[in-house]
């Protein structure tokens, strides 16, 4: 399982959605990556199924940066996390099609409940498709 927290630059909610995924997720904690280099550096190298990716983003700017490396981002089950939600922000964020869309002053225990969601899901996906 790869888990992979990202952010353009970490702030005070950034840092507390770090904390709850490391205490409240089944993942011994999240890959921790700050800027769209470092990001696309990783997302270039593999990753283990399932891999998730918890992006931190304040707005439009960095949904447009992200949209450059929309091909490797395919690689990766998208949680989204936004800073604003204006509508052309939001437009742009589903064009990631991420698995989840959030903002950043939402409880920040929702995210590790929706990654272990996530996990169990693909745990029995597995575990039924071994069966065949």
């Amino acid at each position: 399982m790869t888990l992979i927290l990202y952010a353009p630059s970490f702030d005070e909610e950034s840092r507390q959605i770090r904390s709850a995924l490391e205490e409240g997720t089944d993942v011994s904690g999240p890959e921790v990556l700050e800027g769209l280099d470092n990001l696309a550096a990783r997302l270039r190298e593999p990753v283990e199924d399932p891999a998730i990716a918890v992006l931190l983003v304040r707005g439009r700017t960095d949904i447009q940066e992200l949209m450059s490396i929309e091909w490797l981002l395919k690689r990766v089950r998208i949680m989204l996390v936004l800073g604003e939600g204006d509508p052309e922000t939001l437009s742009l964020a589903h064009r990631l099609r991420p698995r989840y869309l959030g903002y950043k002053d939402d409880d920040a225990h929702t995210i590790p409940a929706v990654i272990n969601n996530m996990i169990q899901g693909f745990i029995k996906r597995t575990s039924t498709q071994g069966r065949r």
